[in-house]
């Protein structure tokens, strides 16, 4: 039978696996550039926003839903599709890199006209609703840098 392994053997071993995992990710990250950061894309189109339009000033803000609630029940949804037109590319680049701020707050612009305006069964007003994200848009951005485009103004009827 063979001995117990001391601390001091264990500790000597301990950096085996290491060298296993790193000898068996190394071909991955060759292949992947080596860790080297890839030139960014000058402006990376979605499949969104390369249907609606091809202008380079176009961004597509794609996903604004709010529940629409009658009795404290769902009745459906009110789905809108916009876009941003940003002329200056600098502007551009700071709406991408804002993205998520803007869409929270554009998705809290449909919501809260869902909640305090929209009545249910009525056509939606898309002025109404353009105001509304183009006052979200500017707390974001900052006054007359994009302009508010709607693409889609729909109500999906839930089950009856």
């Amino acid at each position: 039978m063979s001995e117990p392994m001391s601390p001091n053997a264990f500790r000597n071993l301990m950096w085996f696996p290491a060298l296993a995992l790193a000898l068996a990710f190394a071909p991955l990250a060759h292949a992947s550039g080596g860790g080297k950061k890839a030139a960014p894309a000058a402006n990376p189109v979605s499949p969104q926003q390369k249907r609606i339009t091809s202008s380079e000033n176009y961004v597509a803000v794609p996903g604004l839903i709010a529940a629409i609630a009658v009795n404290y029940r769902f009745s459906g949804l009110l789905q809108v599709e916009a876009g941003l037109d940003i002329p200056d590319a600098k502007a551009r680049t700071r709406a991408g890199q804002s993205m998520p701020r803007l869409r929270d707050s554009m998705r809290t612009a449909v919501a809260d006209y869902v909640g305090n305006f929209y009545t249910a069964g009525t056509a939606p007003d898309p002025a109404q609703i353009k105001r509304r994200l183009q006052n979200a848009v500017d707390a974001i951005l900052g006054p007359k840098i994009a302009t508010v485009t709607l693409a889609v103004v729909m109500i999906q009827p839930g089950r009856q």
